[in-house]
């Protein structure tokens, strides 16, 4: 029996230390703290938001914790200010017990695009010190260049380049080389010397791109000679412009497109370089014209390539769409029954249903959507 008793002693504070510590794991756990990426920190607090940029409309995420000394239900006060440096917003997130706070915060429509501000300041603070997230609102949509390193580039006896060799865009434009080759390029600013040797720039570079893999970059205005380390008969140019000195060229018979056409000039560029019909039809391009370029892809070229999907007319369907359509309804059963003229390519019902409907349930039609509408599946 006294063996037992001791046992007993020894067993029972055990027990106790481990439910002890078992209690605080839970609580710790229940109360663990994880920071989004885009965070300030100070001695008293942490605050950090989902990303740094939104558009109006978007909601901002918003996490926190209070460091030290802190009790539950203390204030954190949360202000946005704007460009112009006035506050408009101003509220508050309450600590939970283990002094972290959270919260959302729907930006309004009516906010202008702009470098904005949010403050954050625990009352608890003695020193009340603020801290401060930079964030971008804007509905301005970067335009997207796209630059081709083509199948066969690693073979200096191709005499092949980036495809367009030369892009001219404005400030702001992402720049996206993808690699078609079947081997690892590189992209480096700088240029080959006479003798062979390689003078670096370094005002842009990419380590490694594997085949298949993209990159992209919005350099800075300037202009940058850039080539493939791996391969250097592998070049291109590109010039970046500033936005204020966009100056529109329309008038002049080797003009650029119109800021107002919704289509890159280095878009078009490559189109033309694909096709031998159109070099032929419009020699003018390779000086720099794109007058009756801009006339075909308006009139005619909509309807041929995806990348001129801005020019579609209402209520077109452009005739690269019909194989995809047809694998649409051949899996189908609905639209089986709805469009059986379909089986004999009878479209015509059935592109109906795409510009009405389709869009909105087939990222392969979102070409179709609306200027003023957003596909579900984007």
């Amino acid at each position: 029996m006294i063996i037992r008793k001791k046992i007993v002693y020894l067993v029972l504070p055990i027990i106790l230390v481990l439910v002890i510590h078992g209690s605080q794991t839970s609580n710790e756990f229940t109360g663990y703290f994880k920071s989004n990426n885009i965070k300030n920190s100070s001695d008293a607090m942490i605050i950090s938001i989902d990303k740094s940029s939104y558009k109006q409309g978007q909601t901002i995420n918003f996490t926190g914790k209070a460091l030290d000394h802190y009790n539950e239900a203390s204030r954190i006060n949360i202000q946005i200010i704007d460009p112009s440096k006035n506050i408009v917003a101003n509220f508050n997130s309450l600590l939970n017990r283990f002094g972290i706070f959270s919260g959302t915060f729907d930006i309004p429509t009516t906010y202008s695009d702009g470098k904005y501000i949010l403050d954050a300041k625990y009352q608890g603070d003695l020193k009340e010190k603020p801290l401060s997230l930079k964030i971008t609102i804007s509905n301005i949509t970067k335009e997207v260049t796209y630059v081709n390193i083509p199948y066969g580039a690693f073979s200096e006896s191709s005499k092949i380049d980036f495809d367009p060799s030369v892009v001219d865009v404005q400030q702001g434009t992402i720049v996206s080389w993808k690699n078609n080759d079947i081997t690892t390029h590189t992209i480096f600013s700088g240029k080959i010397n006479a003798d062979g040797t390689l003078s670096l720039d370094n005002l842009f570079k990419n380590t490694y791109l594997a085949p298949g893999n993209e990159i992209k970059m919005s350099p800075a205005p300037g202009k940058y000679n850039y080539f493939c380390k791996l391969h250097p008969w592998l070049n291109g140019i590109i010039v970046v412009e500033k936005s204020s000195d966009a100056v529109s060229k329309t008038s002049s018979k080797t003009s650029l497109i119109s800021k107002s056409f919704p289509i890159s000039n280095s878009t078009m560029h490559a189109i033309w370089k694909e096709r031998k019909d159109l070099q032929k039809l419009y020699p003018e391009v390779a000086r720099g014209n794109m007058i009756y370029m801009t006339k075909w892809a308006t009139s005619t070229g909509w309807n041929q390539d995806k990348r001129l999907s801005p020019l579609i007319p209402p209520g077109k369907v452009p005739a690269y769409l019909n194989s995809v359509l047809q694998s649409i309804w051949k899996e189908r059963k609905d639209l089986q029954k709805l469009y059986p003229e379909v089986a004999k390519g009878n479209l015509v019902h059935l592109t109906k249903w795409a510009i009405s409907t389709g869009w909105t349930q087939y990222d392969s039609l979102s070409v179709l959507a609306p200027q003023t509408k957003i596909s579900k599946n984007a």
